[in-house]
């Protein structure tokens, strides 16, 4: 079965491309470029369509071998929800609050619907606080998912390499359901790497950072309320939420408008620094391949989770060191690119 449903989502994200930019055409879902575009030519922005709809075929094969089907119906919702959320987004500006607000509502409504089936709370706390952090990481990790996908492949990657150690994390605690779920968002993410890399013949849009976001973060809640270590758990959402928040306490630091097109994250500065797209989006798998080796070989080991935390500290600070450090090697394509200047969809 996980043969099966691994290989279903990777042929579905792949063969329904197609459809999947039909569908923009006639609906509208095109980028045109602009001066803030990092691409020259009107690209179908609901890729992610095909994307997701590989995630729920497979998710849905895996129930079929499932301990708790009830589980996985309420993480398909959820998915369902996001994704329609995105894909709204996608066809019209629904404003950072509205849109902000709906994710909360998703995220509590997906959460609860967990608890209520598995009757979990995370680490003994109490319920309420529970659905509290539950809820904020979900929303949290959309919203850098989303922030995040700003050039061809990054998402795509990212969704392989966290998907994978997940699925490792979860086949070591036991958690079989929940590693083919896992496997199942790589494989998806796997297959939409053909029409994003190197040239984006479709972008994943809202629809689909905003479906992967959700998955990862709902396996890395239902891990941990499964007895996932929380600290392993969320490795595989450690490089993007770094990247997020250091650029967003940054531009805080400085006054600075938080929802505004800006080219200040790390992948974007590496990618204006003259690695590319390709260059940028490798660079930061290769990160989170680091950060998802290291916390395996613990979860492997017999060592404290807490040993985690060195490893977060080390990479996660070389990798906000690295726009300086790739400026030092190539004097001359260190000056970054201006925002005015450069693409950047994502605050």
């Amino acid at each position: 079965m996980t043969l099966l449903a691994t290989v279903a989502a990777l042929l579905a994200s792949w063969s329904l491309q197609p459809l999947a930019i039909r569908i923009s055409a006639r609906a509208g879902l095109v980028d045109i470029p602009n001066h803030r575009s990092s691409h020259s030519v009107p690209t179908p922005r609901s890729g992610g369509l095909a994307v997701v709809a590989g995630i729920l075929l497979g998710t849905a094969i895996s129930a079929l071998a499932a301990t708790s089907g009830e589980t996985v119906g309420a993480y398909a919702a959820t998915i369902c929800g996001f994704a329609l959320l995105g894909l709204l987004g996608d066809k019209q500006d629904l404003g950072a609050k509205p849109r902000l607000a709906a994710q909360c509502v998703l995220a509590a409504a997906g959460v609860l619907m967990l608890i209520s089936i598995q009757r979990w709370s995370i680490d003994g706390l109490p319920t309420d606080l529970s659905v509290l952090l539950a809820t904020l990481l979900i929303v949290a990790h959309v919203n850098a998912f989303n922030f995040m996908d700003g050039v061809n492949g990054i998402s795509a990657f990212n969704a392989v390499v966290s998907g994978v150690y997940l699925a490792g994390l979860m086949a070591l605690a036991g958690l079989d359901d929940l590693a083919v779920m896992a496997l199942v968002v790589a494989a998806a993410g796997a297959g939409f790497v053909y029409w994003n890399v190197p040239r984006a013949r479709a972008f994943l849009g809202d629809v689909g950072s905003y479906g992967i976001g959700a998955s990862l973060a709902l396996l890395v809640v239902i891990g941990i309320g499964s007895g996932v270590n929380w600290l392993l758990a969320t490795v595989a959402l450690f490089i993007y939420g770094v990247d997020t928040g250091a650029t967003l306490l940054r531009r805080l630091a400085r006054r600075q408008m938080l929802f505004v097109a800006h080219r200040e994250h790390i992948y974007q500065r590496l990618e204006g620094l003259g690695l590319g797209h390709v260059g940028s989006a490798l660079t930061c798998a290769t990160a989170s391949c680091v950060m998802c080796g290291w916390g395996y070989a613990i979860a492997w080991s017999s060592w404290s989770s807490i040993w985690v935390v060195p490893g977060m500290v080390m990479i996660g600070s070389s990798y906000l060191l690295l726009p300086r450090l790739v400026a030092r090697w190539q004097p001359g394509l260190s000056r970054l690119r201006t925002p005015s200047a450069a693409a950047g969809l994502s605050p």
